[in-house]
């Protein structure tokens, strides 16, 4: 039999995985493809329960955490990633895998759920991100916050009917078809371009030459964009050099917004931690500031801290917090290395991957390639852009006020972007020295 791979590639708002997006609703968006496709629509009532989506949420604080160990925590400088956005196109590469491959991914992917209730739980998390609009800004933008799904597959490859009709019905998708075997490289700039148009441009070039070529048969990739004000926008005539403490213990000026106000604080052994909210109050940065360094904290702050972190934010505080504005445009970088750490072997063998529930071994046998994630972030007085991809190859009446809470963030720290109601994080990641 021919092996075949699937390429996945992971961005931080943006992610390319096997799973598409809504036929029905970026059909328009997308490169002109003939598409193979479900007859039935996709579910907008999904019956998730409320347990189901707790335990959604636990998997993924668990795979930020972990994900974060194996790319962030293992170097020196800023990073940033979208954990959405990984799973988003895995948990479609997911529906298509069977046995030990099945098996691998879900405990590499931190999937807590069955997987028929997985897929549901999914389409419930994708619709609720999906309602999160709100009223224009001040500068007559919108809240935005889209998570997009498309899958591109080779012409000719007999996809399995109960695929599809999983991709369709929980996350809206076809299988565009593509040629890959004679025309990889224009295909990729055909994808990239999609990536490019629901990223706002900020995700460019997610695949690069070469990362398709004739062996390629499928790209599942999902795309992440988010762009919000704050609640209460930094004042920018208080913003001002400041002096920050690098990873390295190098120090620098950078420009440092300030302002004084009611937020959401946490006060730890070990940490310092903040929520502030965008616009609409129902998506929020949590900024976690260790007391101590970074590296020893990163130690111990796996999937449960991180819930617990976000869980103790219940009290409100004057705050007179401190905080460089920064930003971060990575290059596409390889989940390969990492995922395979977590467990997820089986994956990305050419002998052992199963992912019969695609399509039959007997017409092509399918493994992973590689998976690719890119972001971006902005944060400045006004508010928040993120975006990512990842390419599955498969972010008081009180007369007289309290005395505030100094939160001066001068040194390393970790920023984490959720979505309050549903308890997700959407983004997250590590600045080492703001640029």
């Amino acid at each position: 039999m021919r092996a075949l791979h699937l390429s996945l590639g992971l961005s931080m708002t943006l992610g390319l995985l096997a799973a598409g997006c809504a036929a029905d609703t970026t059909t328009e968006d997308a490169p002109s493809f003939e598409q193979a496709k479900s007859s039935l629509s996709r579910d907008t009532a999904p019956n998730a329960t409320p347990a189901e989506m707790a335990s959604l949420a636990e998997g993924n604080a668990e795979l930020t955490m972990r994900l974060y160990g194996q790319t962030a925590a293992k170097g020196e400088g800023n990073a940033f990633f979208s954990p959405l956005s990984v799973v988003s196109a895995l948990s479609m590469t997911y529906a298509g895998a069977r046995g030990t491959t099945a098996t691998e991914m879900a405990a590499g992917l931190s999937f807590k759920l069955p997987e028929a209730r997985l897929h549901v739980a999914m389409n419930a998390l994708d619709l609720a991100l999906t309602s999160r609009a709100s009223d224009a800004s001040s500068d007559g933008k919108p809240f935005t916050l889209r998570s997009v799904n498309t899958t591109f597959g080779q012409k000719g490859v007999p996809f399995e009917a109960p695929y599809l009709d999983t991709i369709a019905t929980n996350y809206g998708a076809g299988v565009q078809l593509a040629d890959f075997k004679n025309q990889a490289d224009a295909e990729r700039t055909k994808i990239n371009a999609w990536v490019e148009k629901q990223t706002e441009q900020k995700i460019q070039n997610l695949l690069g030459p070469g990362s398709l070529n004739e062996a390629t048969r499928m790209v599942l990739v999902n795309a992440v964009y988010f762009n919000a004000d704050w609640a209460i926008p930094f004042d920018k005539d208080q913003t001002r050099d400041a002096s920050f403490t690098n990873l390295d213990g190098s120090k620098s000026n950078v420009p440092t917004m300030n302002q004084t106000a009611a937020m959401k604080y946490a006060d730890t052994e070990t940490a310092q931690v903040v929520e502030m909210p965008y616009q609409g109050n129902k998506v929020s940065m949590v900024v976690v500031l260790p007391r101590q360094g970074l590296k020893t904290f990163e130690t111990a702050f796996d999937g449960k801290a991180l819930l617990s972190t976000m869980a103790g934010l219940t009290t409100e505080k004057r705050v007179r917090i401190s905080l460089p504005k920064f930003s971060i445009a990575g290059e596409a970088i390889s989940l390969r290395k990492p995922l395979e750490a977590l467990g997820m072997s089986a994956p990305f063998s050419a002998k052992d991957a199963d992912f019969s529930g695609m399509v039959k071994p007997e017409a092509e046998r399918l493994f992973i390639s590689d998976v690719l994630h890119k972001a971006f972030v902005r944060v400045d007085e006004k508010g928040t852009e993120a975006a990512a991809a990842t390419a599955v190859i498969m972010a008081g009446t009180a007369s007289i006020p309290e005395e505030p809470v100094v939160f001066e963030v001068n040194r390393p720290f970790m920023v984490f972007i959720r979505d309050i109601p549903t308890n997700t994080v959407l983004f997250a990641g590590r600045i080492a020295a703001p640029k």
